[in-house]
């Protein structure tokens, strides 16, 4: 699966392709391909913006939720509060979670 991963994000390919290559690979379902490919693409980039913040001196994050009707009320607990970046929740927070984070600057 890093494979699968690191080609969607080199490539630019979009999830819907790993949700192919991880249905054939894996013989699993649409649904469970596509959770699968979803959380572990944003887990990837947000791990990545973290990193990115962390080089640039950035030393506190907030997490930002998609504010539409499809938000849960467990992603929208975490967005109050500012953390610091090296002990901020690790994202995503839970299958399929769009939320990310957003440097906190003065």
């Amino acid at each position: 699966m890093q494979e699968e991963l690191i080609e969607c994000v080199a490539t630019g390919k979009s999830p819907d392709k790993m949700t192919k290559r991880l249905m054939e690979r894996f013989d699993v379902s649409y649904s469970n391909a596509k959770r699968l490919a979803v959380t572990e693409l944003a887990h990837t980039y947000n791990e990545s913006t973290l990193n990115k913040f962390i080089e640039a001196g950035v030393s506190e994050v907030k997490i930002l939720g998609t504010h539409d009707d499809k938000e849960c009320e467990v992603c929208k607990s975490y967005q109050k509060k500012i953390y610091p970046i090296n002990s901020c929740p690790v994202l995503p927070i839970h299958p399929n979670c769009r939320c990310t984070y957003l440097a906190v600057v003065d």
